[in-house]
């Protein structure tokens, strides 16, 4: 499907829908800050083109009551997929923010003799059952562990994934799938997914802390992803090099393999909770709590954010004892001038698909 030719204030009035459920333009107009007779105009637009219907009505303190208006969910769907050295995850949602289909395909993907084949493969293997999904699928956005130099293509991948540098992965599996493809950061996406579906509000800024194998940032500005010169602001992980012990997911697991316990699969096993309360475990969050507090205590000085969040693909049991943790540390005493880290919160995504359902709400907030 082409893209439809919406404006910003366009996507923000989809935007509002999505996370409300259903609006009036009344009530549109006042979230939004447009005024009532520009928000009519432009949900007239998205009747019109079927981007928008009319659902139930909401009676207000005066007049007759009010049509709400809620996006249409066969509008169009969109894909989120989020790769990494042995998971790709997929999120399939429909034009309304719904998510109807998530899927977890594990194996060694070091080494793969096409990239766009493996991952065109893996989405065909979803979209089967959904015939009304692969016909009508409007985008698809790639969540990698990846850094940019200010173009579309990732000039650095995280080690492991040596197959998948050099290759332009978007111009391959759009041919493959037959729409547009955009390609982000695993931090940035996540980020992008916390601020539309989770408990940020529009117009919010923070920082976001992506732990998954590595660890990854991500700054939102007023409501909008800052991606800096280059595309990479926010890496937080460049503070603290790979020759380092690093409060990530691969680093838990090499401490617990070392101790004799091996983590369970997938992240949201109910077995991460004895694991987090073991010693070896207890061992690691407290280390891992020093190294993190050090790296959001820069964050703090440079950025000096709103609130934080905390997310990714730790196991939750470890990311509340991080943030526990983390948010009980004080400057040391010899500080004449510290600064106080700010609130800092869980995010509200599901671990295990975060960078996937961030994928999906960025292509679907560009079509």
């Amino acid at each position: 499907m082409e893209k439809r030719e919406l404006t910003a204030s366009h996507r923000k009035l989809l935007g509002l829908l999505r996370r409300s459920g259903s609006l009036s333009r009344r009530s549109l107009a006042a979230a939004s800050g447009l005024t009532t007779a520009a928000v009519s105009m432009m949900t007239r637009d998205m009747l019109n083109l079927g981007l928008l219907e009319e659902s139930d009505r909401a009676q207000g303190r005066r007049g007759p009551p009010q049509i709400n208006l809620r996006p249409t969910a066969q509008a169009g769907y969109v894909l989120g997929i989020y790769a990494e050295y042995e998971l790709i995850g997929l999120t399939l949602m429909d034009y309304s923010g719904q998510c109807l289909v998530e899927h977890t395909l594990r194996g060694d993907f070091r080494r793969v003799d096409s990239v766009a084949d493996t991952l065109a493969e893996a989405i065909g293997a979803m979209l089967t059952p959904q015939p009304l999904a692969r016909a009508g699928l409007l985008a698809a956005s790639l969540a990698l562990p990846a850094r940019f130099d200010g173009g579309a293509m990732p000039v650095w991948i995280a080690p492991g994934m040596a197959a998948w540098r050099g290759v332009d992965i978007a111009r391959q599996l759009r041919d493959r799938l037959g729409c547009p493809v955009l390609v982000e950061n695993d931090a940035n996406c996540a980020a992008i997914g916390e601020l539309h579906f989770g408990a940020a509000a529009p117009g919010d800024s923070f920082f976001y802390l992506y732990i998954g194998k590595g660890i990854g940032g991500a700054l939102i500005l007023n409501g909008e992803l800052h991606r800096g010169r280059r595309g990479n602001a926010g890496e937080v992980g460049a503070l603290r090099t790979r020759a380092q012990s690093r409060p990530s997911f691969d680093d838990l697991c090499a401490v617990l393999l070392a101790a004799g316990e091996k983590p369970p699969f997938p992240t949201t096993d109910t077995g991460w909770q004895a694991l987090a309360d073991s010693l070896a475990g207890i061992a690691w969050t407290q280390r891992a709590t020093g190294e993190l507090y050090h790296l959001l205590y820069a964050v703090t000085a440079l950025i000096d954010p709103p609130d934080i969040y905390l997310g990714g693909t730790l196991p939750a049991p470890f990311i509340a004892a991080l943030r526990t943790a983390v948010a009980a540390l004080t400057p040391p005493p010899d500080d004449d001038a510290p600064l106080t880290l700010p609130p800092i919160h869980i995010s509200a995504l599901p671990t295990q698909h975060s960078a996937a359902f961030g994928a999906a709400v960025l292509a679907l907030s560009q079509y």
